[in-house]
């Protein structure tokens, strides 16, 4: 069994918690059984089942093998994400040079300090278009994607 899997019943133990079984299950339509396995790992007795999670992680995944853009075929996380109000940042392998990524992050912080002020003054006037409010979140999502960028290359720089 893989690491990723085992995540995936780590995550819907925690989610479930213990004792409420039969109140999720009901409460998503399926067997206490069925739920149940769905919090078991899967071992070399095949104890566990494949659930949601693992489902949803094979079907990203496979769009991602078949060609699908990466946009499309992380969709269903987006809106997972979107649902419960928590950002979405996909963040791209960099291959490059480290200085080429710092200095993408350095420019980033430049224009999103410019940012900051435009709205600064758009919330003092209390008035900001539609064109300004969807720059200012492009611009301030592309600035947290290079620093997550940058935070990923320093972890995968961290020698073993």
């Amino acid at each position: 069994m893989n690491d990723k899997s085992s995540q995936n019943y780590r995550a819907m133990a925690d989610c479930v918690g213990k004792g409420n079984d039969s109140i999720f299950a009901r409460l998503v339509g399926k067997s206490v059984e069925t739920f149940r396995k769905w919090k078991r790992r899967r071992d070399n007795q095949n104890t566990g089942e494949k659930g949601p999670l693992d489902w949803l992680q094979d079907i990203m995944s496979k769009a991602l093998d078949i060609g699908r853009p990466r946009e499309k075929a992380l969709a269903p996380l987006k809106l997972l994400c979107n649902t419960f109000n928590v950002p979405f940042i996909d963040v791209p392998e960099f291959e490059g040079d480290p200085g080429e990524l710092i200095d993408q992050l350095l420019k980033a912080m430049e224009e999103f300090g410019q940012l900051a002020a435009a709205v600064r003054e758009a919330l003092v006037d209390k008035k900001m278009s539609q064109a300004e409010a969807d720059r200012i979140l492009k611009e301030g999502w592309e600035a947290v994607e290079k620093i997550i960028a940058l935070m990923k290359s320093v972890e995968q720089a961290v020698e073993d």
